[in-house]
């Protein structure tokens, strides 16, 4: 140790220990009846616990909503696929009829034509059947 700081420590020691003259001596805790300070922890405890159930019901109410709605989205989901697929087949089966159209066209190039007049003219006859308006409408398409 060093010289001079052996020679300080009686002044430190002997300043604190004036401080503490001065203030009073700590109570230990349990000098006093324990009793109703308990009974005031034990309460408080109890308030905290009942708050915490209700936190613990309230997060499973909302955990439950989480899973409806995870089923919900998983169900949404499949359903999308499914209707992808559907659309694929029908993409499929619109590309192949236009490759059957355009095979036809290729081969006869005036039955078209007359497949196009036949058919405005069936067109003509169920309109004539159904409604005036209808009938106007394939005037309209037949232009």
């Amino acid at each position: 140790m060093f010289p001079q700081a052996s020679r300080m420590l009686p002044a430190v020691a002997k300043s604190r220990m004036q401080i503490h003259r001065g203030h009073r001596p700590v109570v230990a805790p349990f000098t006093v009846d324990p009793v109703p300070a308990m009974r005031r922890e034990l309460k408080l405890l109890r308030i905290e616990v009942e708050q915490l159930r209700a936190v613990e019901r309230i997060m499973g109410i909302e955990l439950d909503l989480l899973r409806g709605l995870k089923d919900e989205a998983r169900q949404s989901i499949l359903e999308c696929f499914e209707r992808i697929e559907q659309v694929r087949e029908s993409r499929d089966w619109w590309e192949q009829e236009a490759g059957r159209l355009s095979a036809l066209i290729a081969q006869k190039p005036g039955a078209i034509v007359t497949a196009i007049r036949l058919h405005g003219r069936r067109a003509e006859n169920e309109a004539k059947a159904a409604s005036p308006r209808a009938l106007a409408q394939v005037a309209a398409l037949s232009l």
